[in-house]
């Protein structure tokens, strides 16, 4: 199920004025959905800090989750990843 943010990322408008940060988050759920680690770290972290989306912790936590969990396919987005969750639950707590 996508969540909001990642609605707002695949839906923003095609035509007219674009910030880089939100053609890259387009682009970066793009790359996500088709199961690069890196765009999944990407996307991860543009949510996590609402750079190009609307901030959502949740779903950003989900996509650094899943390219932490890809770490043998792509060891720098895995490690990437892995260092943001570490940060968000040190921040957590």
């Amino acid at each position: 199920e996508e969540d909001e943010a990642e609605a707002a990322a695949a839906a923003a408008p095609a035509t007219g004025p674009c910030s880089a940060e939100d053609l890259a988050a387009r682009l970066y759920l793009r790359a996500a959905r088709q199961g690069h680690p890196s765009a999944e770290y990407a996307l991860g972290s543009a949510l996590v800090h609402g750079r190009g989306v609307a901030r959502d912790e949740a779903a950003g936590r989900r996509w650094l989750e899943k390219a932490a969990s890809q770490g043998e396919t792509e060891v720098m987005a895995a490690g990437w990843a892995a260092d943001e969750l570490r940060a968000l639950d040190a921040a957590a707590n």
